[in-house]
């Protein structure tokens, strides 16, 4: 849903609560970590946010409450297996409402992560995975990876800028998860 304005905390729970029962949007479900199934756009941005397990016990936390987005990007739903979530975005001066399911939480010693769905009120079609994992010499890497197509006629007709978009937000998400492990 693209807006000229943002939803007000009633409209917000009221997507969210219409969106609970609404099945996903695209078929493709669970192949996030495979490759890219076909007409999807594969997104993959890494980058290191910090060293040690203090900094893995940090970065759990911080994936937990959603603080891997940038301040431009507002999520609404805990991050929970089954849980609606609300991913409000504010690009280009306009209001973007996008709908999502917690497919799964990834749990580990060494890794901890979250993969979300699409539904039908999302301006995209596919899946999303933010994952920190410690490698052996202590360097704490954090990935999102994504496959998606545009869902809304807005984002079809804007599609580079669209792609622009989801490479900036990834960019940002991993600084703001680097500063959320400090």
């Amino acid at each position: 849903m693209i807006r000229l304005r943002p939803l007000d905390a009633a409209g917000r729970e009221r997507l969210r609560h219409d969106q609970a029962s609404a099945p996903l949007s695209y078929p493709e479900v669970g192949q996030i970590d495979g490759p890219c199934p076909p007409g999807y756009w594969p997104l993959v941005h890494s980058g290191v946010v910090g060293h040690g397990p203090a900094a893995l016990d940090r970065a759990r936390a911080a994936l937990d409450r959603w603080a891997q987005f940038p301040p431009w990007v507002e999520v609404h739903g805990p991050a929970e297996v089954g849980a609606t979530v609300l991913v409000i975005a504010r690009p280009l001066g306009l209001y973007t409402a996008n709908a999502c399911r917690v497919l799964a939480r990834i749990e580990g010693p060494d890794r901890h992560g979250l993969v979300y769905g699409t539904l039908p009120a999302h301006v995209e079609r596919g899946e999303e995975r933010f994952l920190v994992t410690l490698e052996a010499d202590g360097t704490l890497r954090y990935e999102v990876r994504s496959f998606s197509r545009p869902a809304h006629p807005l984002v079809w007709l804007g599609f580079p800028a669209a792609r622009w978009l989801q490479h900036r937000f990834a960019r940002h998400s991993i600084a703001a998860l680097r500063a959320a492990v400090g």
